[in-house]
């Protein structure tokens, strides 16, 4: 089957949509054949479980909704991917959902390769479309349950250094997911010999053929902001964002156009936008160390135009050398 979800009342480009599978019962049953199949899978015991009432949190124990009873969520405020603390509701403020962009954000995405933050190891129910938590075949929980546990916490991120946890985006590169289909990743270079400025490093990774973008704002909106544009096969530049119709959005003058070891290409599935950007520059917007407002957006082809998805962030970006 397919499914979309448009961009407003009128019929045309869709916003969001895939395709999904759908596995229906034999129609040649009958009624009753069909009655006597379902009663039979209820009363199958899932899960030969003998513990106690008290000792839920076994590796044993199952849920009724097929969940492993070691899936929950743990009280207080543990670091999200901006090393502040947050509670388990936090991602869910929306109601108790299975995907959100704060939960693609904390929860960890295995197939863009990215590990979830502190938050998201400590609170296993609310990630459970993430996590393994959530299994497509109750009955395949006792067999599975292995892999539903956790990494140990410490190899996933140190507790007692979270302090630290800013700081290898200096040295290492640093993730952070925007959605369930893209991914950005970020490092600050300090001032060298070569380039006497600070500048940062970003490359976006999104899955699909389109053209994608990073933005820069001071309050959160498209207009009035900068960005930089890449549709794979050119070069990126750095647009100015005037307004939400194509005429508006205009690349810079050739003298702004002073993008570094900039990239889009397209491979394996994936468009991957790379440059690197002095991060105060005259006239535009400036990148400083803590938090700072970006843009990103996923258009719907080749061609610059609307987006099919797309948001701002906050990022907090660690101290930087006086230039």
């Amino acid at each position: 089957f397919l499914y979309a979800q448009g961009m407003g009342v009128d019929l045309g480009y869709h916003a969001t949509g895939e395709s999904f599978t759908l596995t229906l019962p034999d129609i040649g049953e009958t009624e009753e054949q069909a009655i006597e199949v379902a009663t039979a899978t209820i009363e199958e015991p899932i899960v030969e479980d003998t513990a106690p009432p008290e000792e839920i949190g076994s590796e044993e124990a199952t849920t009724d909704d097929g969940l492993d009873s070691s899936c929950i969520d743990q009280q207080g405020k543990f670091k999200n991917r901006n090393n502040k603390n947050r509670s388990c509701d936090w991602m869910s403020k929306s109601g108790d959902t299975l995907h959100s962009n704060i939960q693609d954000r904390e929860c960890g995405i295995q197939s863009l390769g990215t590990q979830p933050s502190e938050l998201g190891l400590k609170c296993r129910y609310t990630c459970r479309a993430y996590n393994g938590c959530l299994l497509k075949d109750a009955q395949d929980v006792a067999s599975e349950v292995d892999l539903v546990q956790p990494p140990p916490i410490a190899e996933a991120i140190d507790v007692d250094d979270a302090a630290e946890v800013a700081a290898p985006c200096i040295i290492d590169v640093c993730n952070l997911e925007l959605s369930h289909t893209c991914l950005l990743k970020y490092k600050v270079n300090n001032p060298t010999l070569v380039t006497p400025v600070n500048t940062i490093t970003l490359e976006l990774v999104c899955e699909g053929e389109e053209w994608i973008g990073i933005g820069f704002s001071n309050d959160g909106q498209m207009i009035g902001s900068e960005g930089v544009l890449g549709v794979p096969g050119s070069v990126p530049q750095k647009y100015v964002l005037g307004g939400k119709d194509n005429s508006s959005v205009m690349p810079m003058a050739a003298h702004k156009q002073t993008l570094t070891d900039a990239s889009v290409e397209y491979e394996s599935g994936l468009t991957i936008l790379k440059f690197t950007k002095t991060m105060k520059e005259e006239g535009e917007v400036e990148i400083r160390s803590g938090e700072n407002t970006f843009l990103y957006a996923q258009g719907m082809g080749l061609d610059l135009g609307y987006h099919a998805t797309g948001e701002s962030f906050t990022l907090s970006l660690p101290g930087l050398e006086e230039e």
